[in-house]
């Protein structure tokens, strides 16, 4: 899966996917959103999957590199996450044993009754 990240959405291996699952801890502002998301970070360079490239994002992203006040960090955080959400950008999930999907352009969720959640009939209206 990490290889397949490393490659992103343009090489052969993505087999036409337009969209990759490998959990990650969102544990600081780079494992959550700078990796992922930076276009300085777009595959093969970083995990930058599916080559996000954003001035806003981007813009965001750097202001909170270069800003070591905790509460002006919190504020450019919650900016970009809202930036996010309303340009659709992820899915998150908050746990693996019991995923939702939640939003009025979701479609097709069925919660699992096991530990397995097929994520495939999922889609965005």
């Amino acid at each position: 899966m990490f290889t397949m990240m490393r490659e992103g959405v343009a090489a052969p291996s993505a087999r036409g996917c337009t969209a990759i699952n490998a959990s990650w801890a969102p544990i600081d502002p780079y494992a959550a959103y700078i990796r992922v998301l930076h276009s300085a970070y777009a595959a093969p360079v970083g995990f930058n999957w599916g080559r996000h490239a954003d001035p806003v994002t981007d813009a965001a992203l750097d202001k909170v590199l270069a800003e070591f006040d905790p509460v002006k960090q919190a504020a450019t955080l919650r900016a970009l996450h809202e930036h996010l959400v309303d340009d659709d950008v992820a899915i998150f999930i908050a746990h693996d044993l019991n995923p939702r999907a939640l939003g009025p352009k979701v479609q097709g969720f069925v919660q699992a009754q096991s530990w397995f959640q097929d994520l495939t009939p999922i889609r965005l209206a």
